[in-house]
């Protein structure tokens, strides 16, 4: 009987992590506020969307001040950005940004937008290490 529960164990023991993390968003980053992400295809063979959370946290005078975030995404380098978003409208404590048309090899850079934009690919989180959205 230990023969044959302890195969199954031990596989459900290393399946259940990995489908927990798949429901959590990746951190990326901390600065004034959280940062999460996560990944989904558009369609089955297309690019990937990007889907950012920042958590407004102990920081109740970035509404007040209106002050946002910003993303991008960078491709092969700092000079060239994909696409980019800023948003200053803060929701529960919330802003939420979708960047679409996103590769795996590109990089995210998320930042609260009280600030000039860093180098995002230098300091970027790469996109094939997001979890996927659940």
């Amino acid at each position: 009987m230990k023969r044959v529960l302890a195969p199954l164990l031990a596989a459900a023991a290393v399946t259940a992590p990995a489908a927990a993390q798949a429901d959590a968003p990746t951190r990326v980053r901390s600065d004034a506020f959280r940062h999460y992400a996560c990944k989904e295809r558009h369609r089955a063979d297309g690019p990937w969307w990007v889907r950012t959370l920042s958590q407004i946290g102990d920081n109740p005078s970035a509404e007040k001040y209106d002050i946002g975030v910003y993303a991008a995404i960078t491709r092969g380098g700092n000079d060239r950005i994909v696409v980019r978003r800023t948003a200053s409208r803060w929701r529960n404590g919330e802003i939420r940004l979708t960047l679409r048309g996103v590769r795996g090899d590109d990089r995210l850079w998320i930042q609260g937008a009280y600030y000039g934009p860093a180098d995002p690919w230098s300091d970027g989180f790469r996109v094939s290490r997001l979890r996927l959205c659940d």
